[in-house]
């Protein structure tokens, strides 16, 4: 089994196009749909997620541990899987932590 190491360049490199892809959907929110995270947060949230989760997947599928083992398509397909999840998850501890409960 062959497991792979990242250097400290192309972790960084990694966070740098999260970074930048998180930026770019920020930007796109503000000049084309004219909304931002005070005045409709909802929907900015929203399209952050649809252009910031395809960039991210992808990335890190591309640099997963075991090749062998492994696929893309397989690393991508979790990461699908992860993003509700870790939405429920995100849910449950505003939940706990006070937020308010309740659909608008």
């Amino acid at each position: 089994m062959r497991t792979a190491q990242i250097g400290a360049t192309t972790a960084l490199t990694l966070h740098s196009l999260c970074a930048a892809g998180l930026a770019a959907g920020h930007w796109l929110a503000q000049s084309f749909y004219s909304s931002s995270l005070i005045t409709d947060p909802t929907r900015t949230l929203r399209f952050l997620t649809v252009c910031e989760a395809p960039i991210v997947i992808v990335l890190f599928s591309w640099l997963r541990r075991d090749h062998d083992r492994c696929t893309f398509i397989k690393s991508v397909g979790r990461g699908l899987m992860g993003l509700p999840i870790g939405a429920l998850f995100n849910a449950f501890g505003a939940i706990v932590l006070g937020a308010p409960v309740g659909l608008k």
